[in-house]
């Protein structure tokens, strides 16, 4: 059976005021290496010791199937207009990533235009909640003009969750998908 080993820190590093920059939080970051280990395994060898964790082993995923994360900006000085966007822009992606492969969880259309209905704590600490269960994070892009989607890269990186950037690691996400 293969442990839980604890993700690598590749160029995890936190800019002035807190904020991930693209490309810095690539932490537990599963790459073509995790996916090449994931096959080998599959076929009877080993895992190196250290490994970044097997996102098979996690979240809700099960037989294989991998639950993926959307994050990005929801909110819009637009108004709704922008929100609309930023909703279809979730859903894009989260399209992409179940043609993939993944089971997806997209906030953005969990609780499309339900502003107002509860305070905006509740609805960040609901989508923490979904994200620990995932095995993955897909960074949308502009993710960080988002208090949100930067707080749930924070909450996926303390959580050990594997983050990827959109478009960024498209190839990666289906070498991965391919892998299970």
């Amino acid at each position: 059976m293969v442990g839980r080993a604890q993700p690598r820190h590749e160029a995890l590093s936190r800019v002035a005021g807190g904020r991930f920059q693209r490309g810095q939080a690539r932490q537990g970051h599963l790459g073509v290496r995790h996916a090449r280990l994931v096959l080998d395994e599959r076929q009877g060898e080993e895992r190196p010791e250290g490994a970044a964790r097997d996102v098979e082993q996690t979240g809700a995923g099960g037989d294989g199937v991998k639950l993926a994360y959307t994050a990005g900006p929801y909110r819009s000085k637009l108004g709704p207009y922008g929100i609309k966007q930023n909703i279809d822009r979730a859903e894009v992606v989260a399209g992409e990533l179940w043609a993939m492969g993944f089971s997806v969880i997209c906030p953005h259309k969990n609780t499309a235009f339900f502003d107002g209905l509860a305070p905006d704590h509740i609805w960040l600490d609901g989508d923490l909640v979904m994200l620990e269960r995932c095995d993955l994070v897909v960074m949308l892009p502009d993710w960080e003009k988002s208090v949100g989607a930067r707080a749930e890269l924070e909450h996926a990186v303390a959580h050990n969750i594997p983050v990827y950037y959109w478009p960024e690691d498209r190839r990666l996400l289906e070498l991965l998908a391919k892998a299970a």
